[in-house]
């Protein structure tokens, strides 16, 4: 027996987790070409994102996050790729 559940979150909640906020999400899915457990990717269309054409294929962007302390509150911030 095990914990397990299927989570459902709405895409903007996960857009603002992530730091893309009025972005859209395309696909979540388990890259099956190497298997990574702890991995999942989110296609997802925002303006901070590399600018691709319809048939060319889509970069792999790892985001990168730093804490930000404002006064007692911690605030988590993308830092990479940068917002335009």
């Amino acid at each position: 027996m095990s914990h397990a559940a299927t989570i459902e979150i709405s895409k903007d909640i996960l857009l603002s987790i992530l730091d893309f906020s009025g972005g859209e999400i395309h696909d979540i899915y388990v890259p099956k070409e190497v298997w990574h457990p702890d991995i999942i990717r989110i296609v997802i269309e925002h303006p901070d994102l590399p600018e691709v054409s319809p048939a060319e294929e889509l970069p792999i962007v790892v985001p990168t996050y730093q804490q930000v302390y404002k006064r007692q509150l911690v605030v988590v911030e993308r830092t990479n790729p940068p917002k335009m």
